[in-house]
């Protein structure tokens, strides 16, 4: 028996209407829309990879980002650098190796740019490379190429992170009661 938290939406949440494009083993979207949205803007979070949440659980880091997002946004689209479900970032390695590795980084190419014409603003939130030095590479060019895709979509783009820090701030760390704040991404 597992002593884990698990996590539900928060109430400003309109889980009937919860988008995931997923499938077995693999999220390459998930679209959280508010109840009482205060606007007809959406954002795009792009964290390393999903963790748990799906249409009828959140996780920590979702519960995070809705938090920071619900008063700003009408709704929120998730996405990843890496469509693998997987809790400990780390793992990810496992996923770079698999034979079907390249077939799912196109689906989840194809659908962050799907997503792109959907929204208004970018956070980039993917946190630091903890894969080890083996994928740092493979992180480094997933990075670059996404990094491409935002300046071709010429939208806002966002990090929340410490200014003397390259990494965007994961949201797992976006605690209530922290004196957040957006930075542009340079990338």
């Amino acid at each position: 028996m597992s002593n884990k938290p698990v996590y539900k939406y928060k109430d400003y949440v309109d889980i009937d209407n919860i988008v995931i494009n997923q499938e077995t083993g693999y999220r390459y979207s998930l679209f959280i829309p508010f109840k009482k949205p205060v606007n007809k803007k959406y954002i795009l979070i792009i964290m390393r990879n999903p963790s748990k949440a799906n249409k009828s659980i959140s996780d920590k880091t979702i519960n995070n980002v809705l938090g920071f997002c619900h008063n700003k946004y009408g709704g929120v689209y998730m996405a990843n650098l890496y469509p693998y479900y997987e809790t400990k970032s780390r793992k990810l390695k496992d996923f770079v190796d698999l034979e079907s590795y390249k077939e799912k980084m196109e689906k989840n190419s194809q659908a962050l740019e799907g997503l792109l014409k959907n929204i208004n603003d970018i956070i980039v939130a993917w946190g630091t490379n903890n894969a080890g030095n083996k994928y740092r590479k493979n992180y480094e060019n997933t990075v670059k190429l996404l990094s491409d895709k935002l300046n071709e979509a010429n939208k806002n783009v966002y990090a929340m992170r410490f200014i003397s820090s390259k990494n965007p701030w994961h949201p797992r760390n976006w605690e209530k009661g922290f004196n957040l704040e957006l930075y542009p991404w340079d990338k």
